[in-house]
């Protein structure tokens, strides 16, 4: 899971330094964005591969093997398309408040945001791959401008409150109870 980070790294190092735009960095995210997928693929067989558990070739390297070959299509429609059809898509909607915090294209981009990452997600789970799905929806707006900025305006609340439930979840799950209250744990702290 912790993969799909390298790309998100260096973008935000580049349009730091303003370097986001220059060859070295188209370079960089290049690269860095073929790491993250050749990743996602060496964890597939790490986790899918003939070594684990219960696994039945004959029926789960076809999914996957699917699953590749779509992400190999998305990947391409993300970088190659999607940003004509959202220019297209801006061109026709008419901004109805440019002096709000939040711009009817701003809302309108979340909202793309949300169903291409929906769509993306149910698509490869049907492969079993549904992490991929996240990544590949964050990858297709990547290239557009503040795009980011408008993922992490709109979401910024209800991660924060994900993480809280989480963390609240995981620790207290994690603690043997019945080792608490033993004359032990008492008596040595």
């Amino acid at each position: 899971a912790l993969v799909p980070t390298g790309a998100g790294i260096a973008l935000q190092a580049l349009q730091a330094t303003g370097s986001s735009n220059t060859e070295f960095g188209q370079a960089i995210t290049n690269a860095a964005f073929l790491d993250n997928i050749l990743s996602c693929i060496a964890v597939l067989g790490l986790f899918h591969g003939p070594l684990t558990m219960n696994v039945v070739p004959s029926t789960n390297r076809v999914p996957k093997l699917v699953g590749v070959a779509v992400m190999g299509v998305l990947a391409a429609f993300g970088v190659a398309l999607f940003p004509s059809l959202l220019k297209g898509c801006f061109s026709k909607v008419r901004e109805r408040h440019p002096d709000r915090k939040v711009s009817t294209h701003q809302e309108v981009l979340f909202v793309l945001m949300t169903v291409v990452l929906i769509i993306y997600t149910q698509l490869l789970n049907l492969a079993g791959l549904h992490l991929w799905g996240t990544y590949l929806a964050g990858m297709t707006f990547a290239a557009w401008p503040g795009a980011v900025d408008v993922w992490a305006r709109q979401t910024k609340r209800h991660t924060l409150w994900m993480v809280r439930i989480f963390y609240a979840a995981v620790v207290p799950f994690a603690i043997p109870v019945d080792d608490f209250f033993t004359l032990e744990a008492l008596w040595k702290g």
